[in-house]
């Protein structure tokens, strides 16, 4: 048992010693094999053998084997008859045992290689067998590959890598390279074959989706997505040829999106390279538009390009350029000077056919809603450096047509001259006229105009923002309410806009005046043909946030002043939000007024025909909201304001106001506020007719919430009395601007001065009474309570009174009033009717006036006895109440006995009448026997009875007796 271990223990230390002598034989011969590489004699050993084998001279500046057995050979160059073939700084080769038995370097390194190879070496034969190489991986880093002509011209490759495996030299396979493209994110196949005077060349290209860019090769799941063959000939004329040909199946690059197509071509050389003639056909069935710095539906293409190079001249040819697709055809020539650094390019490019629709992405926003049919065209010329040309030239469009949603156009014609750059973009004078223009849709405001121009410069620095300058000239336009009514028309206006962008603002800037326009809006009509109306805008646009900032927009009228806006509308174009501030230094009343109401209204309502108003205001305002609720708040001043009668009969004023105040649109709020209202202040120096004075009026008011209202009694010394108006008060002005309430009370009032002002009869005395519960609503003025009046000595009761359509000369009058003991006697010595003593009382019930004449009533007047007033009625009175009841003079009905007394005894006097549809009922005040008497007489004499011989009359023949008893002096100054 000892002695088996023993032999065991003896055993592992011949093994561990064999391995360790063995190990330090390898690690012996790695020094001497590293001693040997860097020695001297080893690299001028290898100088000299590998010269006399190839023939070619060979310097080598250093050797080193580096782990594991990788031979690197640094500053090598070869060359022959003292011309350089191939110089690098660095060469590694690795081998192994295995890589040394099959003939095969594992890998090759060449850091900046540079080979230079004569064109007629490239289709040289040796005449014998090619050498097979074959390298597991070859990597060039920084390389330059020179291809000299017979004549001593160099065409360069210069910063070229390469990372590549199973590389195969030699045989009758020649070169085969396999490569990673990583900017394509697949591999590359490339081999050569062929020998003496043709060759033949592949290139095949495979991608594979969800690959890692990060690896080198991958062969496996890769589709090819290019497959091009080359032929390369030399000529027996010396000249050389590339004929080639190519499918692309799904190529991609940059992105998902795939190219597809195939393509010819065809490069001819001379021996020395001096010239080239390049042929190219290129079919896609669909364009990769993402690949355009705009994405446009480019759709299938066929190009072709025909090019001729001169070395002498330096210059490049491109006698041909054609591509057709589905945005048109382009078309043109160019020339590349390569004498001039950098080299310059000139040409002429033409577009056709390019259709407007197709263009849509190009356009802002707004417009890309629109459809066009029509076509655009351009000429344009290209100069300046082949990597920064300018282009200048002409773009135009005859009879296109744009129809969208809200915008369209019959007929559009542009012309645009351009001049493009990397230093901007400039258009000038660019002409743009369109026929039938529409915008806006229905239930909308809609704008249209027969004919529209425009001329515009417009200008684009660099990347910078683009900048436009335009003029514009609108012919026979028109708009309408969202209803569809026309509310103007015979538009013509002229203006000028600018149009630049800054920091994702566009900036607007620009001026129209109108030189004609009608408008029609509800009661208003007003031609402004006169007024000359102008807007100016200053203002700035940040589509991002849909705000629009108002630094100016004045609109002004000729007559009337102007009007400032400025601030900012917010949440464009969806639910816009407001902000303003709206102000007038200078608005003019007489212009305003003539303009906006006389003119307007004086149809309907005569008597602002002969009002005339002067006088200045001024207002600062703000409005906040939304268009469909807002508020308004602010201050308006009245200055030195007169309205006065044309003919001067009376006169208001100067009349001064300073009033704060509210509103709110489209009502006032419907829960109260706490806030105190402010209160302003009106003033009128002076009320003056033709006969009358009224002194100054002063009073406080308040409009706060859309409540127009003056909180203390409006007093007015009147005609050697007073008034009193009270809680004169508009609930909403907005809301319900007829809607309207006050009470009038009357004290002392001199009737001469009065009737004489108002042109009534005059009579003497004082008018006392009170007007309660005044409102006008709607289209009716309308009294709640009791009017009473002190007049004759009795008093007037008039209830229910109604006056519709106040303001207009159509209006009607509606009362019923209740007469009670008014002396007769003043009553007739004031409307000169003849003596009549006694009491009048009675009632006169649905009172009807209208145009200023009685329409219908129902009348009860009679007299009552008392004791302390006698009854007597004069001839002169008994005489007109005969005309008025007969037609007939007095004197046939009294006979004689006229002559023999002056007045009579009564003992009632009256009558009762019903007016409708022009006819007039008249019956007296008592009836007998078939007879009715408007004058019974008493039982003491003198007496007398007057009867009513025509009962049923029409009011007009009523009316013409009465003038019949003015001419005859019985009234002189009455008027009916």
């Amino acid at each position: 048992y000892r002695q088996r271990n023993e032999v065991k223990i003896s055993a592992r230390k011949v093994f561990v010693t064999a391995g360790a002598a063995f190990l330090l034989l390898l690690v012996l011969c790695y020094a001497a094999l590293h001693i040997v590489v860097r020695s001297d004699w080893l690299r001028v050993r290898l100088q000299s053998e590998l010269g006399q084998r190839t023939g070619q001279e060979l310097q080598i500046g250093g050797l080193r084997l580096d782990p594991w057995l990788t031979f690197v050979v640094s500053a090598i160059s070869v060359s022959r008859d003292g011309r350089a073939l191939f110089q690098a700084n660095e060469v590694a080769c690795a081998l192994g045992p295995i890589d040394i038995l099959q003939g095969r370097i594992r890998s090759l390194s060449l850091h900046k290689p540079v080979v230079r190879v004569p064109l007629r070496e490239f289709f040289k034969t040796s005449g014998g067998a090619s050498p097979q190489i074959s390298f597991g991986a070859l990597n060039i880093e920084d390389g330059e590959f020179v291809l000299e002509t017979e004549g001593g011209q160099a065409v360069a490759l210069r910063s070229l890598f390469l990372s590549a495996k199973d590389v195969s030299l030699g045989g009758t396979a020649g070169l085969q390279l396999r490569a990673y493209l990583p900017q394509l994110g697949g591999t590359a196949s490339l081999s050569l074959s062929g020998r003496a005077t043709a060759m033949q060349a592949k290139i095949v290209i495979a991608q594979a989706e969800g690959k890692s860019k990060s690896r080198i090769l991958e062969r496996a799941g890769e589709k090819p997505v290019f497959d091009a063959r080359f032929q390369v000939s030399m000529k027996e004329t010396g000249k050389y040829e590339f004929n080639g040909s190519g499918n692309i199946d799904g190529l991609r690059w940059g992105g998902n999106e795939a190219f597809t197509g195939k393509f010819t071509s065809l490069l001819e050389l001379d021996a020395k390279l001096q010239n080239a003639l390049f042929s190219l056909d290129l079919e896609t069935p669909g364009f990769p538009s993402g690949r355009l710095p705009v994405s446009l539906a480019v759709g299938a293409v066929k190009a072709q390009v025909n090019a001729h190079y001169s070395a002498a001249a330096k210059t490049l040819a491109v006698k041909q350029i054609k591509a057709i697709s589905a945005l048109g055809t382009l078309e043109g020539q160019a020339a590349v000077s390569l004498a001039e650094t950098p080299a310059r390019i000139t040409g002429d490019v033409r577009l056709r056919d390019v259709a407007i629709d197709s263009l849509k992405p190009l356009m802002p926003d707004p417009l890309r809603r629109s459809t066009y049919n029509g076509k655009i065209a351009a000429d344009f010329k290209l100069t300046g450096p082949y990597n920064d040309p300018a282009a200048s030239g002409l773009a135009w469009s005859d009879g296109a047509k744009v129809t969208g949603e809200k915008l369209s156009l019959s007929s559009l014609s542009f012309k645009a001259p351009f001049q493009w750059s990397s230093a901007g973009l400039k258009i000038k004078a660019a002409e743009l006229r369109g026929k039938e223009l529409s915008f806006g849709k229905k239930g909308e405001m809609q704008i249209k105009a027969d004919r529209v121009s425009v001329t515009s410069d417009a200008g684009k620095a660099g990347p910078g923002p683009m900048e436009i300058a335009a003029g514009f000239d609108i012919a026979d336009g028109r708009f309408a309410n969202p209803e569809g009514t026309r509310i103007g028309e015979h538009l013509n206006a002229k203006g000028r806009l600018i149009v630049s962008q800054r920091d994702g603002e566009t900036f607007v800037k620009g001026e129209a005046r109108t030189e004609s326009l009608e408008m029609l809006w509800g009661s208003f009509f007003g031609d402004f043909k006169e007024q000359k109306p102008a807007i100016e805008v200053d203002g700035r646009y940040r589509a991002a946030a849909g705000e629009l900032t108002l630094d100016k927009l004045r609109i002004s009228l000729a007559s009337a002043g102007s009007v400032e806006i400025k601030g900012r509308i917010q949440h464009l174009p969806d639910d816009p939000t407001f902000n303003l501030e709206v102000r007038s230094d200078d608005l003019r009343h007489a212009g305003f007024y003539d303009f906006f109401i006389k003119d307007t209204f004086k149809i309907g309502y005569p008597i602002l025909g002969q009002i005339g108003a002067t006088g200045r205001s001024s207002f600062t305002l703000s409005a906040q909201g939304a268009l469909g609720s807002f508020t308004v708040d602010g201050n308006l001043r009245l200055a030195e304001s007169v309205i006065q009668e044309k003919a001067g009969s009376w006169r208001v004023g100067p009349i001064g106001l300073d009033l704060p105040l509210k509103l709110r649109f489209p009502e006032a709020a419907k829960e109260s506020s706490n806030e105190t209202a402010p209160v302003g202040k009106l003033t009128i120096q002076q009320i003056q007719t033709q006969s009358t004075k009224i002194p100054a009026i002063s009073a406080p008011i308040v409009l706060w919430n859309n409540s127009l209202r003056f909180p203390d009694p409006i007093q007015v010394p009147l005609f050697g009395g007073a008034g009193s108006i009270e809680d004169l008060a508009w609930r909403d002005i907005i809301g319900a601007p007829r809607d309207m309430g006050l009470s009038l009370r009357l004290d002392g009032l001199r009737l001469s001065d009065l009737t004489e002002t108002l042109g009534w009869y005059r009579f003497n005395g004082t008018l006392s009474g009170s007007i309660p519960g005044v409102r006008w609503v709607g289209e009716s003025l309308k009294s709640d309570g009791t009017i009473t009046l002190d007049a004759f000595g009795g008093k007037i009761a008039v209830r229910g009174m109604e006056i519709e359509q106040p303001l207009s000369p159509g209006r009607s009058i509606k009362m019923t009033a209740k007469l009670d003991g008014l002396n007769l006697e003043q009553a007739s010595e004031t409307f000169q009717f003849g003596h009549i003593s006694g009491v009048l009382a009675g009632a006169i019930d649905g009172l009807v006036l209208s145009q200023g004449q009685a329409a219908a009533f129902d009348a009860d007047l009679h007299t009552v006895e008392k004791s302390v007033v006698g009854q007597l009625i004069s001839v002169e009175a008994l005489n007109n109440l005969t005309v008025i009841s007969s037609g007939n003079d007095g004197g046939s009905v009294l006979g004689g006995i006229a002559s023999f007394f002056d007045s009579f005894r009564y003992s009632k006097l009256g009558f009762k009448a019903a007016l409708k549809n022009d006819i007039l009922l008249l019956r007296g005040v008592e009836g007998s026997e078939g007879k009715e008497y408007l004058v019974v007489g008493s039982w003491l004499p003198p007496t007398v009875n007057i009867v009513s011989y025509t009962q049923e009359i029409s009011f007009s023949e009523l009316l013409r007796r009465l003038e019949r008893i003015q001419k005859t002096g019985g009234a002189q100054s009455a008027q009916p």
